[in-house]
C-alpha cells in the first residue's frame, strides 16, 4: 500500500489498519461513548424533576419535526461526504472538499431555513406569539445541529477519535445544563427546553469548527475538473436514495409520538419519549460508537479496493453489534429498577413491557446500521428504500391500531416489530449476490 496524505497533509503510514491503532481509536470512541450515556443519563434525571411530561412532550414533538429535517436534508449527505473523503484525501484535495462540502450544504439549507424564517415572521404578525417562538427556536436548533453534524463528520472522518469524543460528550451535556439553569430561574416549560437546545446547538457548532481546523495544515492541491464532477455524481448517487430513507426511518422511529399525542394528549408523549430516550439511547450510542469507529476503516478499505480489510471491519461490526447488544439489554433489564431510579422521575415511569421492547427494536437497529454502512460503501443506497419503506408503513398503519387500544406499550410493540423486519430484510440484501470483489466481506460476515 503506497502512503497516502494524512489529515494535515502530511504522508500517512500503510500502518493506519494495524490492530494498535484501530483498538485504540476504539478505546477513544468507546470511551467517549460511556461518558456521553452518563451525561445523558444524568442529565435526563434532572431534567424529567424539573419539568413536567406535558412539557417534555411538546418539546418531543417539536423537535421531532427538526429530526425530519435533519435526517432527510443531512444526514444523508453526511454519509456521502463520509464515504468519498478518503478519495479526497489521497489525492490531496481533503481541504477543498471540506469547504466545498459545507458551502453545498449551505445552499441546500437555505430551501428549508427562509420558509421557516418567514413562516415565523406571518405567525408573529398574525399574532401566534406561542407557536412564532416554537418556529423560531426550531430554527435555531437546526442550524446549530446541521452546522455541528457537519464539522463533526469530517473531525470523524479524518479518524480524529479523541476530538470526537469531546464533541459528542458535550452535545449531550450542553442541553441539559442549560434547560436546568432554565428551569430553576424561568419556568419550567417546552420553551425552556427548546431554548436550551438552540443555545446548545450555536455554542456547540462553534466549538466543532474550532476543533476541526485548529492548527489544521491545509493542502495545497487543486481539484480537477473530473474531481467537481464525480463529487456530484457520487453525491446524487449516495445521498439522493438515503433523502428517501432518511424520511421513513423517521417515519418508524418518531412518528409512534404523533399518534400517541392524537389519542393520548402530550402527557403520554412526555412519558413515552422520556422512557424511549432511557432505553434506546444505550443501544443508539453501541451503534453510533460503531459508525464513529468503523465506518472510516470501512470506507477507507472500500475506496482502495482492500476487500480484505473490509472483510474485517464488516465481522468485527457483526460480532460487537450483536454481542454487545444482547449482554447490555440482558444487564439493563434485569437491572432496570436501578436504572428509573438513577435517570428518570418516577413520575415519567413506564410500564416493564414498554421497556423490553424499545430495547429489542433498537437491537435491531443495531444490526440494521451494519448493513446498511456496507450498502454505502458499495454505493448501493437505492437498495436501502424498500425495506425501510415496508417497515415504516407497518409502523404507521399499525400505531394506529394498536395505542388506541394498548396505550404506551402497544407503541413500543409496533416499533420491535417494524425495527425486525427491517433488520432482517437488511441482512439479507446486504449479504445477497454479492460481485466478486466484496465476495470476502460475504464470507466474513456470514
Amino acid at each position: 500500500m503506497s502512503k497516502e496524505l494524512d489529515a494535515n497533509g502530511a504522508k500517512e503510514s500503510p500502518s493506519r489498519y494495524n490492530r494498535k491503532l484501530v483498538l485504540k481509536e476504539g478505546g477513544w470512541v468507546f470511551g467517549g461513548q460511556i461518558a456521553t450515556m452518563a451525561a445523558y443519563g444524568i442529565g435526563l434525571r434532572v431534567v424529567t424533576s424539573l419539568y413536567p411530561p406535558d412539557a417534555y412532550g411538546s418539546a418531543a414533538l417539536a423537535l421531532g419535526l427538526v429530526a425530519l429535517g435533519t435526517q432527510n436534508i443531512v444526514n444523508p449527505v453526511l454519509v456521502a461526504q463520509a464515504r468519498l473523503y478518503p478519495d479526497f484525501q489521497r489525492r490531496g484535495i481533503s481541504s477543498w472538499f471540506m469547504r466545498h462540502a459545507f458551502w453545498s450544504m449551505l445552499k441546500r439549507l437555505r430551501w428549508v431555513l427562509i420558509p421557516l424564517a418567514l413562516l415565523d415572521l406571518i405567525l408573529l404578525v398574525l399574532g401566534y406569539n406561542y407557536y412564532a417562538a416554537v418556529v423560531l427556536l426550531s430554527f435555531l436548533i437546526a442550524t446549530g445541529i446541521w452546522s455541528y453534524s457537519i464539522f463533526t463528520n469530517f473531525v470523524t472522518a479524518e479518524r480524529r477519535q479523541r476530538a470526537a469524543s469531546v464533541l459528542r460528550f458535550f452535545r449531550y451535556l450542553f442541553p441539559p445544563a442549560i434547560a436546568v439553569a432554565i428551569g430553576l430561574f424561568l419556568i419550567p416549560s417546552a420553551l425552556g427546553l427548546l431554548s436550551a437546545e438552540a443555545t446548545a446547538g450555536i455554542l456547540l457548532s462553534a466549538a466543532a469548527y474550532g476543533v476541526l481546523f485548529h492548527k489544521r495544515q491545509s493542502d495545497s492541491s487543486k481539484p480537477r475538473a473530473e474531481d467537481v464532477n464525480s463529487i456530484k455524481a457520487d453525491t446524487i448517487k449516495i445521498a439522493v436514495p438515503l433523502s428517501l430513507v432518511a424520511v421513513e426511518t423517521w417515519v418508524s422511529a418518531l412518528s409512534d409520538r404523533y399518534v400517541i399525542g392524537l389519542f393520548l394528549g402530550t402527557h403520554s408523549v412526555g412519558v413515552y419519549s422520556a422512557n424511549y430516550g432511557l432505553w434506546a439511547q444505550p443501544f443508539i450510542m453501541l451503534g453510533a460508537g460503531l459508525i464513529l469507529w468503523l465506518r472510516p476503516i470501512l470506507f477507507g478499505a472500500v475506496s482502495e479496493g482492500n476487500a480484505a480489510i473490509a472483510a474485517m471491519t464488516i465481522r468485527r461490526w457483526l460480532l460487537a453489534g450483536v454481542s454487545l447488544s444482547i449482554i447490555g439489554g440482558i444487564i439493563l433489564y434485569v437491572g432496570r429498577e436501578l436504572v428509573f431510579t438513577l435517570f428518570l422521575d418516577p413520575k415519567y415511569r413506564a410500564a416493564d413491557g414498554v421497556v423490553i421492547f424499545i430495547m429489542i427494536a433498537y437491537s435491531c437497529s443495531v444490526a440494521s446500521i451494519c448493513f446498511s454502512q456496507l450498502l454505502a460503501a458499495e454505493l448501493r443506497t437505492k437498495e436501502q428504500i424498500l425495506p425501510v419503506l415496508v417497515a415504516a408503513f407497518l409502523n404507521i398503519a399499525l400505531n394506529f391500531a394498536a395505542i388506541p387500544y394498548l396505550g404506551l406499550l402497544g407503541a413500543a410493540i409496533v416499533t420491535a416489530f417494524s425495527f425486525g423486519v427491517e433488520a432482517i430484510w437488511f441482512g439479507w440484501i446486504a449479504l445477497r449476490n454479492t460481485d466478486k470483489k466484496a465476495s470476502a466481506v460475504t464470507d466474513a460476515a456470514k
